[in-house]
């Protein structure tokens, strides 16, 4: 963890604390690379610590670094942007971190650091995220500021079982949403949450590719066999959608493959609906299968051509 990473879609990882649990019913935690590393590293991965005083606050310094790097002589030109993925060997929303000093805490690095650095938090803790990025006390940390603009929040969705957390991740206050389908161990339809949509006070979120050309709900309206007279008209709240797909196969010993054609659907869903996509890489499975040199597939130089996607939304 630190200030350069192997990890291709960031720039950095901070870890203000680290130790994880796996989430119940979460096949993506079966064979965690964080508990791995942890371990190789003499870390218990099963207690969560609090990172010391120059870790926690190590964003701090790199906001000022890159504020060195990338000023233009006149001063008008942005600077480059620092993505740093948070709790890499953790989960931000983990309940130990609860405590004084721990995300609080780690919410003031954030507050304190606007122009340089870009936050990536992912979870699979979606409803204690809905809680903390819903509570009063946390938005009055940042005041005007909320939600900050340059932390990103995303969640794992390794499969379609677990649709849920975008639903969460949707009702979030949040500057910008993302999605990592990494381990990708199923074919998920994101198409849904990757569009426009109103909402429909009796189905809820409708996609743009569901309305009628009266701004009406299509799904009720195919209920009752196309009579546009019983549609109601779409609440025009323009819901939020997913602005980044992160994308990849399992590492490690006893990775589970991932299809191929799962990921290119994932690539077709983002390509039709204009979301940037990254694909991180094709998994240890493939890599054996194929004989890759990298023992990970991440080596796009190896990949079908079609699966050499990296994309990243302008801004972060």
């Amino acid at each position: 963890m630190g200030e350069t990473t192997g990890i291709s879609y960031c720039d950095a990882t901070w870890n203000p604390w680290y130790g994880c649990h796996p989430v119940p019913g979460s096949p993506a935690c079966d064979h965690c690379f964080a508990r791995r590393d942890m371990r190789r590293w003499g870390i218990d991965p099963d207690v969560v610590h609090r990172a010391k005083p120059a870790t926690f606050e190590a964003p701090v310094k790199w906001a000022w670094k890159q504020a060195a790097r990338y000023v233009d002589q006149k001063r008008d030109a942005p600077h480059s942007r620092l993505r740093v993925l948070t709790c890499s060997w953790s989960d931000f929303f983990i309940s130990e971190a609860d405590q004084p000093g721990w995300r609080d805490g780690a919410f003031s690095v954030i507050r304190s650091t606007p122009g340089g650095l870009t936050y990536l938090v992912l979870t699979k803790r979606d409803k204690h995220m809905k809680e903390v990025m819903t509570a009063p006390e946390t938005a009055k940390m940042f005041g005007n500021d909320w939600p900050p603009e340059n932390m990103k929040l995303g969640v794992t969705v390794e499969d379609s079982d677990h649709l849920y957390r975008v639903e969460s991740l949707m009702e979030m206050p949040a500057a910008g949403r993302w999605v990592s389908a990494e381990p990708l161990l199923g074919p998920v339809d994101l198409r849904e949450y990757l569009e426009d949509a109103f909402s429909c006070p009796i189905c809820g979120r409708v996609p743009r590719s569901e309305w009628t050309s009266q701004k009406s709900c299509g799904r009720c309206m195919e209920r009752d066999s196309g009579s546009a007279a019983s549609a109601p008209l779409l609440k025009r709240d323009f819901l939020p959608y997913v602005d980044w797909l992160i994308c990849g196969g399992e590492s490690g010993p006893n990775a589970r493959p991932m299809n191929l054609e799962w990921a290119r659907s994932l690539l077709s869903q983002c390509r039709e609906a204009g979301v940037p996509a990254f694909v991180k890489q094709l998994g240890t499975a493939w890599a054996i299968e194929n004989h890759a040199k990298d023992r990970h597939g991440a080596d796009w130089n190896e990949w079908p051509p079609d699966l050499r996607v990296r994309q990243i939304p302008e801004g972060w």
